[in-house]
């Protein structure tokens, strides 16, 4: 047991001394010691622990009695008690107390520390010091680490390219001083589009030498970034209609060239050889003269790219005699219904002059014989397609069109939720095709006025999906459908998440309203839909059994599973509908 240190005062003379001692050493001990080692007269001598206020044991050790490393004990007479008298030595120069004398005593010697402690004890300080200054400077040194970032630098390659239009091109983006390679690219201007992996995809069309600068930003750090450069190349593609053509003397035909792959559309016309001429805007017109038959090569030349052209035959025929004995229209007899269109054809027997003008009572037609049926038909029209030889004008050839109404059918509004507060709506139908814009109207639950007054049911503890029914007087098969949620009488708790059925429910109700084709999907994943309006609820994302309806009109093509995390249903439509589709899920315990 390692020795204490304890300073004793004398309250004989006011002396303080240090002195080392064994704490497990008896107090009456250690005052022999003292009375001895100070020189004090033999009395009755105790010791009190001004740390404790309390004065020692004799008959117990310093330990027992409480004292500590580095206690003040004060040494006194049994019987005195005196005050407590400052910490100095008393020189001979201080006069002795009133009414008392008193001899000066030179101090007793005290005990010292030794030598090698005191040199172990200041080497000991010396460490610790250097070790708590080189403790502060490495706390120092790592919050400059932490709060200083290290520099990032952006590299992207290549820092030049050439892109043709519609082709692709990648780059390759390194972030260094960060692990964080993730980049956001922006394009100036936008024209075409990069994918994160920084692949860029051409726009289908472009200017000569249009650039393009890709930029990509370090996420870590967005004042980081790197550039590169597009060229961006036209590649343009001509088509000539027609391809070919015979024509006579004096004839005309107008081409026309349709140009992809470049903004500019514009094409230069020329003509080999030079019989009959060609005008800016692709109008040939053959010679006055034909002594013989001959071919003309007509050529249509970029002027986005020079180098890109394409080319239609022309056959010159002589004028020869010809007597046009009838024109024939095919097809003789159609049917078409509003704004159809059919391709006529016509020949002139007799005549190598094949060249007709057309016309039409009802509808429109083209001089290359395309027609379009009116907007609107009246049911049991028809409409006379006119074909009149241009060699000779007084032969007609004619095709009759029957001309078939179309009853088209909608509902407005097409979906609606109804609150408690609210029992009724007004549906209108909108009839086009028939002069007869009567409808029959139905409805799955609650009732509905001829007009299209609807009132609802009495409200329930859940939602109520309505499917309303129009069906056209004039033609029954055509009918149009609307739907309607009748929200409960008392809302149902609405859990974390949005919606009825939340991920903490034990069971949940989904409604999704909107319009699917026949064989068309609707998507739901989570609390997300793919078309139409999610009304109500979603999938918790946890393993679940599903009740979807009407299953008349639907099927589930893929059920929530452990393929896709119980989060996604594909509802596949078994008709053309407009209505409300109810899922209801249960967890799987």
């Amino acid at each position: 047991m390692s020795d204490i240190k304890l300073h004793v005062r004398n309250t004989e003379d006011g002396q303080e001394h240090v002195i080392d001692c064994p704490p497990d050493i008896k107090a009456a001990d250690f005052i022999a010691e003292l009375i001895e080692g100070l020189h004090l007269p033999a009395a009755d001598w105790v010791l009190d622990d001004e740390e404790c206020a309390a004065t020692l044991d004799p008959r117990a050790s310093l330990i027992s009695n409480g004292v500590a490393n580095g206690h003040h004990l004060r040494l006194r007479r049994n019987g005195t008690d005196l005050q407590k008298a400052p910490h100095k030595h008393v020189t001979p120069e201080e006069p002795p107390a009133k009414g008392r004398v008193e001899e000066y005593i030179e101090p007793p010697p005290v005990k010292k520390v030794q030598l090698d402690d005191d040199r172990k004890l200041w080497q000991w300080l010396t460490a610790s010091l250097a070790l708590i200054v080189l403790l502060l400077l490495l706390v120092a040194a790592v919050r400059w680490l932490l709060l200083v970032p290290p520099r990032i630098a952006v590299t992207l390659t290549p820092k030049n390219a050439t892109v043709l239009v519609s082709e692709r091109a990648r780059f390759t983006v390194v972030v260094k001083g960060t692990r964080n390679q993730e980049v956001r690219w922006t394009l100036n201007p936008a024209l075409g589009n990069i994918a994160p992996d920084g692949v860029y995809a051409a726009p289908p069309l472009a200017e000569p030498g249009q650039t393009v600068v890709i930029t990509a930003t370090s996420v870590a750090d967005p004042s980081r970034s790197a550039t590169a450069r597009i060229v961006l190349r036209p590649n343009p593609q001509i088509q000539i209609s027609p391809a070919t053509a015979t024509l006579g003397v004096s004839q005309r035909i107008q081409f026309a060239a349709s140009v992809t792959g470049a903004t500019n559309g514009a094409v230069h016309w020329s003509i080999s050889p030079q019989l009959g001429t060609i005008a800016p805007d692709g109008t040939y017109t053959a010679p006055a003269s034909i002594p013989s038959a001959n071919t003309v090569t007509v050529t249509a030349t970029s002027e986005a790219d020079p180098s890109k052209s394409t080319t239609a035959t022309i056959s010159l025929q002589p004028t020869l005699p010809s007597t046009v004995l009838s024109v024939q229209v095919s097809p003789y007899h159609p049917s078409l219904t509003m704004s159809e269109q059919m391709l006529f054809r016509a020949r002139v027997n007799g005549s190598t002059n094949q060249r007709v003008t057309w016309s039409a009572s009802a509808g429109s037609i083209t001089q290359g014989g395309a027609y379009t049926a009116p907007s609107s038909i009246e049911a049991g029209t028809t409409a006379t397609i006119m074909a009149r030889s241009v060699a000779d004008p007084s032969k007609v050839g004619r095709a009759v069109v029957d001309l078939q109404s179309v009853v088209t059918l909608r509902i407005g509004p097409s979906s609606v939720t109804l609150p408690p507060s609210q029992r009724q709506q007004q549906f209108t139908a909108f009839v086009t095709g028939t002069s007869n814009d009567g409808v029959r109207w139905s409805a799955t639950a609650g009732t509905i006025t001829p007009s299209g007054l609807f009132t609802a049911p009495e409200p329930g503890r859940v939602p109520q999906s309505v499917r309303i029914t129009a069906t056209s007087v004039a033609d029954p098969t055509k009918q149009a459908w609307a739907a309607i949620v009748v929200a409960p009488g008392t809302a149902p708790r609405t859990p974390e998440g949005g919606g009825v059925g939340g991920p903490h429910e034990a069971t949940g109700l989904i409604l999704w309203s909107g319009m699917l084709d026949a064989g068309g999907l609707l998507t739901i994943e989570g609390f997300r839909a793919s078309t139409g309006q999610l009304l109500r609820g979603g999938l918790p994302g946890v393993p679940v059994t599903i009740d979807v309806r009407p299953l008349e009109l639907v099927g589930v093509q893929e059920a929530p599973g452990p393929a896709n995390g119980w989060k996604k249903l594909v509802i596949r439509s078994k008709r053309k509908l407009h209505a409300v589709i109810t899922i209801e899920w249960k967890v799987v315990h």
